[in-house]
């Protein structure tokens, strides 16, 4: 759970809301007899672990944060300082798929011109990869009606570069003209930034 308090805009989205939401969890994991590894405010350097060797027992990974289909926002581990972790960078960050799911419970919006959802290079089958795509979420506890949005985002083992393209082409604002092109409507903050699902004053880096 990778919490920034400087994305905070609602009291969903606070830290007691985290920390509950990892009550939970830990509850139903252990309930099913599985080992729970929680990592509350997770760093860049605990997805390296995750991901990495560290992380190999793990198969499957429950996030909740301030994201988007392609990326999270994630502590970088000094002060409030945070980083946009996109599929590329965390599918880097990979020595082994993942075996099990990887739930998304953060917004799903497709804000960039290439939206590949975040764990496309991380689980050995992208069916296993739940998210709410096109929606802005906050879910708080196991029983919140958000659950229900989240979803498989495919029902095909591996999505192409063809198949992302196709499937979770860029989400535009109805208010702005088709004639202005994808490729000036990614770069131009300004005109969808109110669509994502939390302003910042931040300007943070992607790791790709």
């Amino acid at each position: 759970m990778p919490f920034v308090a400087g994305l905070v805009q609602d009291e969903r989205d606070g830290w007691d809301s985290f920390l509950r939401d990892a009550e939970l969890l830990e509850e139903k994991i252990v309930r099913t007899r599985r080992i729970p590894d929680i990592r509350l405010g997770a760093t860049v350097d605990d997805f390296r672990d995750v991901m990495g060797e560290e992380g190999k027992y793990i198969p499957t990974v429950v996030v909740r944060g301030f994201g988007a289909l392609s990326y999270m926002s994630v502590p970088t581990g000094d002060g409030d300082d945070y980083a946009l972790l996109s599929w590329l960078g965390l599918s880097k960050m990979a020595s082994h798929l993942k075996q099990g799911k990887f739930i998304m419970r953060t917004c799903g919006l497709r804000n960039r011109r290439f939206n590949a959802p975040l764990a496309v290079g991380v689980v050995n089958s992208h069916r296993d990869i739940w998210a709410a795509v096109d929606h802005i979420i906050s879910v708080v506890g196991l029983e919140d009606e958000a659950n229900a949005l989240i979803r498989p985002v495919t029902d095909v083992p591996e999505l192409s570069y063809e198949d992302v393209l196709r499937q979770f082409p860029l989400q535009r604002n109805r208010s702005v003209p088709a004639a202005v092109p994808d490729s000036v409507y990614a770069l131009a903050k300004g005109i969808y930034g109110s669509s994502t699902n939390r302003p910042s004053q931040q300007k943070p880096v992607y790791i790709e």
